[in-house]
């Protein structure tokens, strides 16, 4: 078995809805992998009928041991391991940190464009009030 690991990113303008972009970043993975499992035993099955396959999973099989080792080099190698396995809990850790301090801050960019977007609303939607009530006025005279 083979583990593949697929980044995707997406990037749109700062006015699209956040749920728009994962929906569109959810999609995109699924589309972007959708061929890998397909292929891969289409692969697998021409390998088979070549003999080239081999029949165990590598998830079955257990790392294998040196077959002459010294005593030491084991707990050096069970150090090696802990200390990376605690870095990679501190990175995790860390990553949340940064997560959640990012969840906390709100940041709204709104270009030049938007500001004049909403400007040309709000003087439609005053002009339309306007005239609206202007009519009113007119009629009641």
């Amino acid at each position: 078995r083979t583990r593949l690991y697929y980044s995707v990113g997406v990037s749109m303008f700062d006015w699209v809805p956040k749920f728009v972009v994962d929906f569109m970043s959810s999609k995109a993975l699924t589309d972007a992998t959708a061929w890998v499992k397909k292929y891969s035993e289409l692969e697998w099955e021409k390998m088979k009928k070549d003999g080239r396959a081999n029949a165990s999973s590598s998830a079955e099989q257990k790392p294998k041991e040196p077959m002459f080792a010294l005593p030491f080099g084991k707990r050096k190698r069970e150090e090696e391991e802990r200390l990376a396995r605690e870095a990679a809990e501190k990175a995790a850790a860390e990553a949340r940190a940064e997560e959640e301090k990012r969840r906390k801050v709100v940041v709204v960019r709104a270009g030049w464009r938007r500001y004049v977007l909403v400007s040309v609303v709000l003087v439609l939607a005053v002009y339309n009030a306007s005239m609206f009530f202007g009519d009113q006025h007119e009629k009641s005279q």
